[in-house]
């Protein structure tokens, strides 16, 4: 009896303790109200509520001097204000946003005003690893960061192959071909595309009030009737064409050069192969943004990017001659503003 006593006596006192455990400087992950601190793997107490949150930061695809980043994003979409990607090359430079520490906001890439869940930063070094944290605000002014996360660009590419550079390759014949299209202009260096939308009849036909027509036109600029075989030949292995150990990290470049007073949606970008007649067999890539105002930017896409309709990948195998195709079509369709000049240059696949 004397024996169970004194254990009904500690089962009693247990029961009427609370242990307090310290959930400040625990380790990630953290219990509920708690977040975690990404540059110590601690919990902290919020110092408020976000009503719009962010996860799963990722780098998809990365080229020489460009990183494409995808997101999730959750709470209330109406409380969304703005985000901001921060990538350095050291984790102490991206927490105290010193050093080589670089902002990409809405001054930098304008779609970051508005709730998306992926974006490219361009103007990255080659060869360098870069740490990234996204920032997601709402209109309380509360923030959120998400974990951070890292991603190399890749070795600068040391071939090319030309599709435009001062004039079209391969037989190429710049279209629409018509009265105020785009032409091929000297600018003392060389040449290069340039596109007046507002002297085009088929943006801005001629017989509309021109501040009544629509701000935007779509209008397909292509380089056609090529014959542009980029495999590697191996009776002229000295020329600078891709082979199958190199297409893996090569990809597009383009520079692009916009005097227009917003930001172009750059829709569509895309290959054509030689038995290639309808649209849907067509390699697409593109949906991004060319910033308003902007000297000559290049862009970078990689090649297993481009997809057709079926959402089929580009290979080496279909581009390897003989048994694959050449190209006969490059092409772009860009949401051209029509006050706008736009200038293309130096077109070509790097590896």
């Amino acid at each position: 009896m004397k024996c169970r006593s004194l254990t009904a006596v500690a089962v009693a006192l247990v029961a009427a303790c609370t242990i307090e455990v310290p959930l400040d400087d625990k380790r990630c992950p953290c219990a509920d109200d708690w977040i975690c601190n990404p540059f110590t793997d601690t919990c902290e107490r919020p110092t408020c509520d976000a009503d719009v949150t962010t996860s799963n930061l990722s780098a998809q695809w990365s080229t020489s001097n460009e990183i494409f980043w995808t997101w999730d994003v959750a709470g209330q979409p109406s409380a969304f204000l703005s985000y901001e990607l921060v990538l350095a090359e050291s984790k102490d430079d991206l927490e105290t946003r010193s050093g080589t520490a670089r902002t990409f906001d809405v001054s930098t890439n304008s779609e970051l005003g508005d709730p998306i869940t992926s974006v490219v930063t361009r103007g990255l070094d080659p060869d360098t690893t870069y740490f990234a944290q996204l920032v997601v605000t709402d209109s309380s002014q509360c923030s959120f960061g998400s974990d951070i996360v890292a991603r190399a660009t890749r070795a600068e590419a040391q071939n090319s192959v030309v599709i435009f550079r001062d004039e079209p390759v391969a037989g190429g014949v710049l279209r629409p071909e018509d009265a105020g299209g785009p032409q091929v202009v000297s600018d003392g260096t060389g040449a290069h595309i340039e596109y007046v939308p507002r002297f085009h009849d088929a943006c801005v036909p001629e017989d509309e009030d021109f501040d009544s027509v629509r701000a935007l036109c779509g209008q397909p600029i292509k380089l056609q009737e090529m014959t542009l075989d980029v495999s590697r030949d191996e009776a002229s292995p000295q020329l600078d064409r891709l082979n199958a150990d190199t297409f893996g990290e090569s990809f597009l470049e383009m520079s692009l050069s916009s005097e227009a007073p917003v930001d172009t949606l750059v829709f569509q970008i895309w290959f054509r192969l030689a038995s290639c007649t309808t649209d849907d067999c067509r390699y697409v890539a593109g949906g991004f943004t060319l910033p308003a105002n902007s000297g000559y930017e290049p862009i970078q896409i990689p090649l297993t990017e481009f997809r057709t309709a079926d959402d089929v990948a580009l290979t080496y195998e279909v581009l390897d001659v003989p048994d694959g195709e050449p190209i006969k079509e490059f092409g772009f369709s860009f949401q051209w503003h029509k006050t706008g000049t736009y200038r293309i240059d130096d077109i070509v696949i790097r590896h």
